[in-house]
Order: structure tokens, then C-alpha cells, then sequence
């Protein structure tokens, strides 16, 4: 599906909700591979991905990951969110 909107049209958002389809398909490795041969913007959204693509690889790099997200943020919403899932990692 994120590859035919893809042809429609190509933005980091579609990407990465594409790679987000493939982890949970697919599972963390898969998901990375994709990720590392596009380059993206760095948004709250990219690392939040990273976040969670790491969660269960590495938990200290998934952390590091979630605090760069909380940094590209302003919303005391979404700032919860993210901290919600880091205290999960620990």
C-alpha cells in the first residue's frame, strides 16, 4: 500500500510509515535495512522510528534515540507519549 502512495507521491512521512509496515511484517533488521538506504530530514518522527526500531535491540541506543525525538518537539502531548515509551524500556 505505502509503495503504491509512493508512486503517487514521495515524501519522508509515506517512507516512514512504509518502514514502521515493514517492522511490523518483517521485524527490527529488516525495518533498519530499509532505513538506512534513504536518507530523511531528522524530525521527532524519524527518531521515534528509531526509537522503536531499536526498543528490543539495544535500549540504551533506543533512549538516545526517543530523547533526540523529544527535541524536535513542542507539544507536551507528544513529549509525554515519547517519555511514556521510553520508561517501558527500562
Amino acid at each position: 500500500m505505502y509503495s503504491a502512495l509512493l508512486l503517487l507521491e514521495s515524501s519522508s512521512l509515506i517512507h516512514l510509515n512504509r518502514i514502521y509496515a515493514i517492522y511490523k511484517a518483517y521485524g527490527n533488521e529488516e525495518a533498519l535495512r530499509e532505513l538506512g538506504m534513504l536518507d530523511f530530514p531528522k524530525s521527532c518522527y524519524y527518531f521515534s522510528l528509531l526509537g522503536e526500531l531499536y526498543s528490543k535491540l539495544d535500549p540504551m541506543k533506543s533512549k538516545e534515540y526517543y530523547t533526540q525525538a523529544i527535541s524536535y518537539v513542542t507539544s507536551p502531548h507528544e513529549i509525554n507519549s515519547i517519555q511514556n515509551r521510553m520508561k517501558k524500556l527500562l
